[in-house]
């Protein structure tokens, strides 16, 4: 009986999973940034918001960003749901964006042409790249 052998992890896959490591982890940051500033009478001072908004988004922000990390370690692992489930996010975002566009008309075409062209990409590797699709299969 042989060992099964290790797969290698592509390059453009660790690339993703260390950005939403990173984008998690300045998630969580913003997160307790928020948190620490809600009663700063300066922090507030000409927004609209309050302390409880602040308060509100300093938690979620954290527990999106915990959950942005653990995906960029699924990611790093290999687990195929972590993949499917940033397909889906991204294209949720390329169509929300093309939506902005179109029902915006003071939002122009080539605002989101950079952001359109990420999340199109993103996507594509994780389902159409050879490398990609091979280290995912079967997990």
């Amino acid at each position: 009986m042989t060992a099964p052998t290790a797969r290698h992890r592509p390059f453009g896959v660790s690339l993703l999973s260390i950005l939403f490591i990173i984008a998690g982890a300045l998630d969580v940051g913003a997160g307790i940034f928020a948190l620490f500033q809600s009663d700063d009478d300066d922090f507030l001072a000409g927004t609209d918001a309050v302390s409880g908004d602040v308060t509100t988004y300093g938690i979620v922000a954290i527990i999106f960003g915990i959950a942005v990390i653990l995906v960029g370690f699924a990611l790093r692992n290999g687990a195929n749901w972590a993949r499917y489930l940033v397909g889906i996010i991204a294209a949720f975002r390329l169509g929300a964006l093309i939506w902005v566009v179109i029902a915006y008309h003071n939002v122009h075409w080539y605002n989101a042409f950079w952001p359109v062209a990420i999340y199109a990409f993103v996507a594509g590797y994780l389902f159409f790249d050879k490398d990609s699709a091979e280290y995912f299969e079967g997990r």
